[in-house]
């Protein structure tokens, strides 16, 4: 006897967890082989036992499985079919491990899954449509202030050019600009998320079902804020950098 489980760790049902023994399939026929009973207890019966461990596979009707940890990993997709792809190959794999058997195979989380998956596609196609249009509303702000700018401070840039600066030094002022629009709010967005993913993990997700996460954003949502936060100041700066290089000098030193 190893240790009592106190929980089912989403594995059994709870109200059955005194009807459960767990133990490892390599050491059923060398714990069972000492307590046979009195017709199969002779000593060639038990070195046969011993010389063949896989006896036990013989006897399984019923075969319970998980994908490895981590198991979210297989259901992130909103496509069911790409999700379907994965679990089927997975399966498959572990079908080919155990042998020429008569094996037939059940998946009832994806099917689950597939009850779901027009939802899950709606939710999924409104959430892009917002994301859009929260990155075209970005877009056309930064353009207001950067143009906004550009006509207060015409006389400033015309004074700087005049000094010696160059088109190339002009491009890079007005870019810098655009960037620290955007940089209080891709560091506030990744400090605010631990927070919000620790409020959802602890509200939405049970550590009993074996996940377990730590509420930081992931390394591609990191990079797809990073590569956001670069595109939204770099397309909101070229009208008003057109619009910056167009005004020769006189016409920035007249106003």
């Amino acid at each position: 006897m190893k240790a009592f489980l106190s929980e089912a760790y989403g594995k059994f049902h709870d109200s059955h967890m005194s009807e459960y023994v767990i133990f490892e399939n390599i050491n059923f026929v060398e714990t069972v082989k000492d307590y046979l009973p009195s017709n199969y207890d002779n000593p060639d019966f038990k070195n046969w036992l011993t010389l063949n461990p896989d006896v036990i596979y013989h006897g399984v009707d019923l075969f319970l499985m998980t994908v490895p940890n981590p198991r979210y990993e297989y259901y992130q997709s909103s496509d069911t079919d790409t999700i379907e792809r994965n679990l089927v190959s997975y399966t498959n794999e572990v079908v080919e491990a155990l042998g020429f058997f008569p094996i037939f195979t059940q998946l009832p989380l994806l099917e689950a899954v597939k009850v779901y998956s027009f939802l899950i596609l709606f939710i999924g196609l409104v959430a892009n449509i917002l994301i859009i249009l929260f990155i075209i509303i970005a877009i056309l702000l930064i353009y207001s202030l950067l143009m906004i700018s550009i006509e207060t401070k015409t006389f400033e840039f015309g004074v700087m050019r005049l000094t010696g600066l160059s088109s190339s030094g002009l491009i890079s002022l007005i870019t810098i600009q655009a960037i620290l629009f955007v940089l209080p709010a891709l560091l506030s967005a990744f400090i605010l998320s631990v927070p919000g993913l620790a409020t959802i993990y602890y509200y939405l997700v049970s550590s009993a079902n074996g996940y377990s996460a730590l509420p930081i954003p992931s390394g591609s949502a990191s990079l797809i804020a990073i590569a956001l936060g670069i595109f939204i100041p770099a397309v909101s700066s070229i009208i008003p950098v057109r619009r910056a290089l167009g005004k020769n000098l006189s016409e920035s030193l007249s106003i």
